[in-house]
């Protein structure tokens, strides 16, 4: 997953962080998906909470087929913006 780390491993690793942070996820739509044979991607237009307040970022997501399932291979942060500002 995200830096070779499984899932449940990041998760445990950042679960304090994420917390002094206030993180939440609060909303999310898909602006456009892409598969080419076993690799897919997604781009997310993601509303979030953190300490500081509320962002907006675009998040794309590298995905890839593993014995049937799609699963995440790489993230990116593309932008983010505090909101009131464009993005």
């Amino acid at each position: 997953m995200c830096n070779g780390l499984s899932p449940n491993d990041w998760a445990e690793k950042n679960a304090p962080l994420l917390k002094d942070l206030q993180f939440k996820y609060l909303d999310g739509t898909a602006l456009e998906t892409t598969t080419q044979g076993m690799k897919a991607s997604v781009t997310l237009k993601v509303q979030l909470f953190v300490l500081i307040g509320e962002v907006v970022q675009i998040e794309l997501y590298t995905l890839k087929y593993v014995e049937g399932h799609l699963l995440i291979d790489g993230q990116e942060i593309e932008g983010d913006r505090v909101i009131g500002e464009s993005i």
